[in-house]
C-alpha cells in the first residue's frame, strides 16, 4: 500500500506507514503518547521477514480495544481474512482493492464514530 494513494488530498485521510507490524505498533504507541491517536489501523496480514498483521493486532488490542483495525491480504482463504472479527479486526479487505473499497470500509467503521478518548478531535480533511 502506498502512502501517496491513501494520503492524497482527495481522500481526506492523514496517513502514516510502517514497514511491518512492529513498526505499526511503534507508530501507534507514539501517536497515543502524543495525544493524537490513530482513528483506525490498516495492517497487512503477511509481511516477509517482519511482524504480520495478526500479531500486531494482538498488541494493538491490548493498548486500545476500541480502535478499528483492518486486515488486508491477497490470501483470501486465510482464516483471518474469512473471519476477521475472531482475530480482533473490524473487517478484512482483499488485495488488490480500489481506493473506493477502502473508503467504503472507513465510512462504515470510522467516519462518524468518535474516538472513545476524551479531548481528541477527529482529523480534519486536508485543504492543500
Amino acid at each position: 500500500m502506498r502512502e501517496e494513494m491513501l494520503g492524497r488530498p482527495a481522500s481526506g485521510y492523514s496517513v502514516q506507514t510502517g514497514t511491518d507490524g512492529q513498526a505499526a505498533v511503534e507508530l501507534f504507541t507514539q501517536r497515543r503518547s502524543s495525544g493524537l491517536p490513530f482513528r483506525a489501523v490498516l495492517l497487512d496480514l503477511t509481511v516477509a521477514g517482519g511482524m504480520g498483521g495478526k500479531e500486531a493486532a494482538q498488541l494493538l488490542r491490548k493498548m486500545d480495544p476500541s480502535v478499528p483495525l483492518f486486515v488486508t491480504s491477497g490470501y483470501a482463504d486465510d482464516p483471518v481474512m474469512t473471519d476477521p472479527v475472531a482475530y480482533g479486526f473490524a473487517a478484512s479487505l482483499r488485495k488488490p482493492f480500489a481506493m473506493s473499497d477502502l473508503s467504503e470500509l472507513f465510512e462504515k467503521h470510522v467516519v462518524g464514530h468518535e474516538p472513545s478518548r476524551s479531548g481528541v478531535s477527529p482529523p480534519q480533511p486536508s485543504t492543500s
